[in-house]
């Protein structure tokens, strides 16, 4: 089972989703048919997009700027973003922003990079975390699946 498989399991009808960096919103459109009440953040509008996603336009910063304490979610799922953002910016302000908008009984899921891929990327990594540090950071979330490749 994939990533974003995994992931999907926990949407039920009427859970909040949030997919940031949500590309051409692959995850968003699956949440969707699960009956999710779905949020997809990217800086990129995508090319076929849905009407029933609530698609926000802009830096996954700018957005998280414009939840309030009531925004909660059951799932927040973010997949090969957050290698791109600052490091320190990502363990000292996205994961706790994150952990406070997740529901107790919430899903987050996050897939990144721990090292430098081959071949690489056009654009350079700037953060890389590996499993042990992510849960580390995480340490308050109990987790339900965790897989690292060589």
């Amino acid at each position: 089972m994939t990533f974003s498989e995994t992931a999907l399991q926990y949407v039920k009808p009427d859970s909040r989703v949030l997919d940031l960096g949500a590309g051409k919103g692959w995850f968003a459109q699956q949440a969707l048919k699960k009956e999710g009440i779905v949020t997809a953040v990217d800086q990129k509008m995508p090319s076929a997009k849905n009407e029933a996603v609530d698609w926000r336009i802009t830096d996954v910063k700018q957005y998280l700027e414009t939840l309030s304490n009531k925004d909660m979610f059951q799932v927040i799922y973010s997949r090969n973003m957050i290698q791109f953002l600052d490091s320190n910016w990502v363990e000292k302000e996205l994961l706790p922003i994150l952990v406070r908008h997740l529901d107790p009984r919430g899903i987050l899921a996050i897939q990144t990079f721990y090292q430098e891929p081959e071949p690489r990327f056009d654009t350079a990594l700037t953060s890389v975390h590996t499993l042990a540090n992510l849960k580390s950071l995480l340490k308050n979330l109990h987790v339900v699946h965790e897989r690292q490749f060589s």
